[in-house]
């Protein structure tokens, strides 16, 4: 499967992690899921393969400080993340985005200069 048959967005969301919201940057490009802690950074805070998400869906409670939430469940050991979208609209976009793809990748289609990425845990920095 080529990286091509994967969407690419961008976009502002909310990150919780120790019971606190925090903003980060998300960007997807081809099989490679990206975060930055700062606006227009050029070093990533932390990036993982699109395939290594198992499972998309919106969170089944209500969080306090953020609406339009959803869940990213990640194959491996791990916690969930837990995303908010700043509209009904961004959360559906971005599960859409995320969902297509996870765990369909081929090993070939791999980037050789990190096999082994495991999903990270989410660590306020």
């Amino acid at each position: 499967m080529s990286s091509k048959t994967f969407k690419s967005m961008s976009g502002w969301l909310q990150l919780k992690a120790s019971h606190k919201w925090t903003d980060y940057e998300f960007k997807t490009s081809g099989i490679y899921f990206h975060y930055f802690n700062k606006a227009k950074s050029s070093k990533a805070t932390g990036e993982l393969f699109k395939t290594q998400i198992k499972a998309v869906k919106p969170s089944d409670k209500l969080h306090k400080g953020a609406e339009n939430c959803f869940e990213v469940h990640f194959s491996g050991p791990g916690s969930p993340w837990l995303l908010s979208a700043p509209s009904h609209e961004s959360c559906i976009d971005w599960m859409e985005c995320l969902q297509t793809g996870s765990s369909k990748l081929l090993k070939s289609s791999l980037s050789p200069r990190s096999p082994t990425m495991q999903p990270p845990s989410p660590v306020i920095r």
